[in-house]
């Protein structure tokens, strides 16, 4: 009987993208482990304090956008080279009668050691 439902040939092509549409729907909503997980996934987002939930759905939005992945890329990168030349210029100051990294002044009040 059904396959012969299926095969009748009065039914008309727009119905049948409608069916296929909303059966996809339909079935999703019927499987239990996708309405599990549906609903412990709300469950667990709930959870979550303010801050949380901003950083999640601003790490949604960063990894959703090409564009703002990119820019988060260049951004962490320049971050890194930022704090790789303070440390660096830092430590080459605060060494420098050891490292001889910048040439003291004359006039300047610390020893170079021999």
């Amino acid at each position: 009987k059904i396959k012969f439902l299926q095969t009748y040939p009065g039914r008309v092509g727009s119905s049948d993208d409608t069916e296929l549409r909303y059966s996809s729907q339909y079935e999703e909503r019927l499987d239990p482990f996708a309405s599990f997980s549906r609903k412990e996934r709300q469950r667990r987002y709930l959870s979550l304090s303010p801050w949380d939930k901003a950083t999640l759905s601003m790490g949604r939005i960063i990894l959703s956008n090409k564009l703002a992945r990119t820019i988060a890329f260049f951004y962490t990168v320049l971050l890194h080279c930022l704090v790789f030349l303070v440390s660096s210029f830092q430590w080459c100051v605060l060494a420098w009668p050891l490292t001889h990294c910048v040439k003291p002044s004359p006039n300047s009040p610390v020893q170079e050691f021999q």
